[in-house]
């Protein structure tokens, strides 16, 4: 199997000069260059595609970026952002911010050393614009998902905001008032939208403030159990509780397992976002859903067109939310509600 070492003594250059060339760690001459590449290719070095990506300027891979690889949402999500790259020919890298600016930087900077074909991202809550700005000055396309925190950028997501106050709303027309939404990070685009849509109901039904509470979690990937275990334990008990996303709802179920609080007999509750296997859940999980599959598709097409096209207007995709009705918000089996219309709207 050839070596760097092999390539330099084939093109009559050093191995840093070929290192270089790999990398483009440093301007090298035309003609250096030329007789670099024919020596990769003479050489058969590993990987072969080396060779073609510098003929080409593309490495037919895509990079992305989420908060949390682990949580079931953003799961599926990848699933459906491989599958778009997989069909064009391409291959996905993936990378886990951790809701952390340094992280995201550092693994945005790698993806660009490897020279990535596209970006996709969902920044995280104190996104750097000196990242964003990396990426733009490489020349690298790039897409947001799911956090849509620029409209100057290509971006697919959801209307968190409607979504949310349609779940709030659900729960306002069964006869609550005192509500509690476990609403996570707040510096966090997606929950800020939630909690914003939350407001929205509550204030146009006439409740007033002192009866509505919004629990906030430290930055991190908390599920917010401690959060509203501590509430609780104030004497203070809503009737109903509105989770800003699925793994804060694993908080609330947590939390209320421990105090011995049955839902929905003593405590009403709604999701933002689904869970894995919640179908077996007992009682079952009234939701609102966004559909992360049709934000995978869209941001993925969204990406392949901007490759083709970098002059082309940004676009922003954004898909309403559905409501599930269950029964942990009080409701009977069977009882009718009305969903959120499904079909996506774009700018």
């Amino acid at each position: 199997m050839a070596t760097i070492v092999d390539v330099a003594r084939l093109a009559q250059v050093s191995a840093s000069t070929v290192s270089h060339v790999i990398n483009g760690t440093k301007n090298v001459r035309a003609e250096t260059r030329d007789r670099v590449v024919r020596a990769i290719e003479e050489s058969n070095f590993t990987p072969d595609r080396v060779a073609k990506s510098l003929r080409s300027g593309r490495t037919n891979s895509i990079g992305l970026v989420v908060s949390d690889t682990s949580q079931y949402v953003f799961g599926r999500m990848i699933a459906e952002v491989e599958d778009g790259i997989r069909k064009a020919g391409m291959t996905l890298l993936l990378a886990n911010s951790g809701e952390d600016p340094e992280q995201e930087s550092r693994m945005v900077h790698a993806f660009l050393d490897h020279r990535v074909d596209g970006i996709i991202i969902a920044p995280v809550a104190d996104w750097s614009p000196s990242t964003f700005a990396a990426i733009d000055a490489a020349g690298c396309p790039r897409v947001l998902i799911d956090r849509m925190t620029d409209p100057s950028s290509d971006q697919a997501g959801t209307d968190n905001r409607s979504g949310m106050r349609a779940l709030t709303n659900h729960l306002i027309s069964i006869g609550h008032t005192d509500i509690t939404l476990v609403g996570g990070d707040l510096d966090v685009w997606t929950i800020r939208e939630r909690t914003a849509g939350f407001h929205d109901a509550l204030v146009a039904a006439g409740i007033p403030a002192h009866s509505r509470t919004v629990l906030e979690t430290p930055r991190g990937l908390r599920d917010g159990a401690y959060e509203i275990e501590r509430f609780l334990n104030t004497g203070r008990r809503p009737t109903a509780v509105i989770a800003a996303s699925g793994l804060l709802t694993l908080g609330v179920l947590r939390a209320c397992r421990r105090r011995g609080i049955s839902i929905p007999g003593d405590l009403a509750l709604a999701s933002f976002d689904g869970l894995m296997n919640a179908e077996f859940f007992e009682p079952t999980l009234t939701a609102a859903l966004h559909p992360v599959e049709f934000i995978g598709h869209e941001a993925t097409a969204l990406l392949l067109r901007r490759m083709s096209d970098p002059s082309a207007p940004p676009r922003t995709v954004q898909a309403q939310a559905t409501l599930v009705h269950g029964t942990s918000c009080g409701c009977p089996p069977g009882s009718a509600l009305v969903t959120a219309r499904r079909s996506p709207l774009a700018t």
